[in-house]
């Protein structure tokens, strides 16, 4: 339910959520301390006799703290406590996916108004009685579909499956501590070290070496019939 937070436009949308979380047992903290209806109407703090404000915005999402009588939600529920209404058709986006969206992050989604409902979405076609019953509870925020499309958490992408590079097999005529210690001299970034690696490497005049180091590398060409890595 904190996720409503990122929604808050007006002093008035912050109000309706206080107001809501008052009636169900709902606190809301800012650094531990209760606020008040008083600090949420007039968007200031003064504790210990230290005055401070706040900006009404999304920021509020990361200034207070919700904290529930059956404990906080479960990870990944963005929406849990977040009953809601599609108060008609989404112009931009297609209704049944975003219910669908919804009720996965721990939302729900239902036809009537009552006490419990926290979340009025209009559309086009909006009931303007809905509407009305919705402003005089005085406890539900109504937002608009950009504003509802805002505030819903982005798709996860899947993971992109990679191919595993085979493992290269160290050459026999070679000894492995030599080659490790070639990788750690390569991948330092110190001038100094790279140029002792280097070193080694033409000490050992063994093509095995060089191309267990070359496996892969890609030449471009430059200017003048020059080949690069």
């Amino acid at each position: 339910m904190k996720v409503l937070l990122k929604a808050i436009r007006t002093s008035e949308d912050l109000t309706c959520l206080f107001i809501f979380c008052e009636n169900n047992g709902i606190e809301m903290l800012r650094q531990g301390y209760p606020m008040t209806l008083e600090n949420i109407q007039t968007g200031v703090i003064n504790w210990g006799g230290y005055g401070s404000s706040f900006m009404i915005g999304p920021s509020l999402f990361n200034y207070f703290k919700l904290k529930y009588p059956d404990g906080d939600p479960p990870r990944g529920k963005a929406f849990a406590r977040v009953k809601m209404i599609f108060n008609g058709e989404l112009e931009n986006n297609d209704t049944k996916v975003v219910i669908q969206r919804i009720e996965k992050l721990g939302g729900l989604v239902v036809q009537n108004i009552d006490e419990k409902v926290n979340l009025i979405v209009n559309g086009k076609g909006a009931d303007k009685q809905l509407l009305k019953k919705a402003k005089e509870l005085n406890h539900i925020l109504i937002l608009d579909e950009e504003r509802f499309i805002e505030i819903l958490p982005a798709i996860r992408k899947k993971p992109i499956k990679r191919t595993l590079k085979p493992r290269k097999d160290v050459p026999n005529t070679v000894d492995k501590k030599v080659l490790d210690k070639l990788k750690k001299f390569f991948i330092s970034r110190d001038n100094d070290l790279i140029s002792q690696g280097l070193e080694m490497y033409r000490s050992l005049q063994n093509t095995d070496v060089a191309n267990y180091f070359l496996d892969g590398v890609q030449y471009a060409s430059q200017g003048g019939g020059h080949l690069i890595p």
